[in-house]
């Protein structure tokens, strides 16, 4: 059970059987702080803003909500709001400190896509291929926009004082984020299912088939564009001069790795295959290391710069993307319905811990975990226990 008092939070024992106000201990909490891109910002680098939790956390709310939720889909957090859509169209925001649901917007179609948030706008997208801007105190429409005819699977990418959006028609579009008007779009090929990423004023973006792109931001002009083989490109990483993804996503055949790419013009520098041959996901960029995470149960610890493996740390069940990095933990969901931690630098696990359904991509701040299950339609927190 939950109490807040301003920016504090009461923690029940596990073991007690009832509970009260006094009979609770008090933990401070930091400041509020806001997460608002899908893998911790426009570089996809899975750097959360922190903190996490200290010590093994506990369940300090769990509410449950009507719609499921798609396995790709991460709260954004802002001002004391954790802001998620589901795929019964509704966008809601819960009380980071209690899970109270503080309002819900419709978005008249199914979302598969996490939302962003920018100067007070949560923005999300729907199957129907419309982009939706609410006010993120409230939930009040502020502006509502359809763009070309595909549905928009992809998480949403804010950078460059933009919006930008991929859609299943295979376009690239950059928009206003305060007001929905479109500068530019452009085709790039294939359906664009995963987000795009930004660093130094050029998008990088995979689409089916196999493309995947360098785009300035500012122009719209490609800048290289390199084949991967068949099937999906994942979401990618952008960082130390490279651009890290993974290719082969849902393909019949081979190759299902993650490749890194000189960001200066595509050029192949290293890949990583799981041994069991299983898709493998881009998990995070940090410590001059990847996290690859794998269908396989397994995360990989790379060398960002030669791609040799230095450590592993198995899971019990799939995993599809690394929940997040803050400073030397990585945040791990996978099938089992389990969240874990490890040391980001050796691979030790930390702590574990059970919740309901399967949990999707946790986003880690204000000394807390935030996710939802997509078997249970369930949100939650995780915060400390001492």
């Amino acid at each position: 059970m939950v109490d807040t008092e301003g920016n504090a939070i009461y923690l029940a024992s596990e073991r007690a059987p009832g509970w009260s106000k006094a009979s609770l201990r008090k933990y401070a909490l930091p400041p509020l702080g806001s997460l608002t891109l899908y893998h911790g910002g426009p570089d996809r680098t899975g750097v959360m803003p922190g903190p996490g939790p200290t010590g093994k956390p506990v369940i300090t709310w769990d509410v449950a909500r009507g719609g499921a939720i798609p396995f790709s889909i991460m709260p954004v957090v802002a001002s004391g709001r954790v802001i998620v859509a589901d795929a019964s169209g509704t966008l809601a925001a819960l009380d980071e400190g209690t899970g109270r649901q503080l309002w819900t917007a419709g978005l008249e179609s199914t979302s598969r896509s996490s939302p962003a948030l920018i100067d007070g706008l949560v923005i999300a997208a729907t199957d129907a291929g419309t982009v939706v801007a609410s006010n993120s105190t409230d939930g009040a429409r502020a502006w509502q926009k359809t763009i070309g005819g595909g549905a928009i699977t992809a998480s949403l990418l804010i950078a460059d004082g933009a919006l930008f959006v991929g859609d299943e028609d295979g376009r690239l579009f950059r928009i206003d984020p305060h007001t929905g008007k479109q500068a530019w779009s452009l085709d790039v090929g294939g359906a664009v299912t995963r987000g795009p990423a930004f660093a130094g004023g050029v998008i990088y973006v995979g689409s089916t088939g196999g493309q995947f792109s360098a785009i300035n931001a500012a122009t719209h002009r490609e800048l290289w564009r390199a084949q991967l083989g068949p099937g999906e490109v994942g979401t990618p990483a952008v960082g130390d001069g490279r651009v890290y993804v993974g290719r082969g996503l849902h393909a019949n055949a081979p190759p299902h790795d993650l490749v890194a790419l000189d960001i200066r013009d595509g050029s192949f520098l290293w890949s990583f295959a799981s041994p069991a041959g299983r898709q493998v996901h881009m998990g995070g960029l940090a410590n001059s290391l990847v996290y690859a995470v794998s269908d396989d149960g397994n995360v990989y610890a790379l060398d960002a710069a030669t791609g040799a493996q230095r450590w592993t740390a198995h899971t019990g069940g799939s995993l599809g993307t690394l929940a997040g990095l803050v400073g030397n933990i990585a945040y791990v969901s996978s099938a089992d319905q389990t969240i874990r931690a490890f040391n980001a630098l050796t691979g030790e696990q930390q702590w574990s811990i059970t919740v309901r359904g399967t949990p999707t991509m946790p986003a880690v701040i204000d000394g807390r975990v935030f996710g939802s299950s997509r078997s249970a339609d369930r949100r939650s927190c995780l915060a400390n226990q001492s």
